[in-house]
């Protein structure tokens, strides 16, 4: 249930855009507090000036702030730099902040039902049904999941289209864990070929090469300049 509105000397300070600090006055409080309303769920509905994401506005001078954000260093205390307040009720014009949780951008974004990045972190498998687990899963330096049968058969489709001739190479087995190119303590390429004495360049930077994947790609290239002549 809303409070009655606190004395003005029990508030916290509130950290402004500009990395300020200061109290609130007795009219800015009133001016607060009237534009909070309780509903059946508990929330402190904002009833005065919204941002278009539906986010209540609050005007210190004319300076416009969260109104959440306000309310919740006014109450609570000051919100550490960088993060974000999540709405456990998931309704963004409360102020309620009791229904308010400071965290990080990227757990704001897991945390929602509908952001497409927390969507997808949910996915088990590819748009073509194929698992996004194990040895089939790529992971990207930011982060992103990629399902490796798809990024090498999309590769491979590219190749075929670039020499004009029909894609007609054996299904791909991902058995073999994936690799980083080039790394120097590989013992198989991207592609799952082992990189023993037999099958591997390495080349005066200390890199290892994979020999079948370069001769494919000496194949592939060879087939593109007849199909141009």
């Amino acid at each position: 249930m809303k409070s009655t509105q606190p004395a003005l000397d029990s508030l916290k300070p509130v950290t402004l855009p500009s990395g300020l600090s200061r109290k609130f006055t007795q009219a800015e409080l009133d001016r607060l507090w009237s534009r909070a309303s309780e509903n059946e769920a508990g929330c402190w509905i904002w009833n005065g000036p919204r941002y278009k994401a539906g986010y209540g506005r609050f005007y210190l001078g004319q300076m416009g702030m969260y109104a959440h954000r306000v309310m919740y260093m006014l109450l609570v205390g000051e919100i550490a730099q960088g993060l974000h307040i999540d709405h456990l009720c998931r309704v963004r014009e409360c102020c309620n902040p009791d229904h308010l949780e400071p965290v990080t951008c990227r757990e704001n974004i897991m945390r929602s039902p509908i952001a497409p990045a927390a969507l997808n972190a949910s996915k088990t498998h590819c748009k073509r049904g194929h698992s996004l687990s194990g040895n089939n899963l790529s992971v990207d330096p930011d982060g992103g999941r990629r399902c490796r049968v798809c990024s090498i058969t999309s590769a491979r489709e590219r190749q075929a289209a670039a020499a004009g001739t029909p894609l007609n190479e054996p299904p791909i087995g991902v058995a073999a864990p994936l690799v980083p190119r080039r790394s120097r303590g590989a013992d198989a390429c991207a592609k799952g070929h082992a990189l023993d004495s037999q099958n591997t360049y390495t080349d005066p930077k200390g890199y290892k090469h994979c020999r079948a994947c370069r001769a494919a790609a000496s194949s592939r290239s060879e087939a593109r300049k007849k199909a141009r002549r």
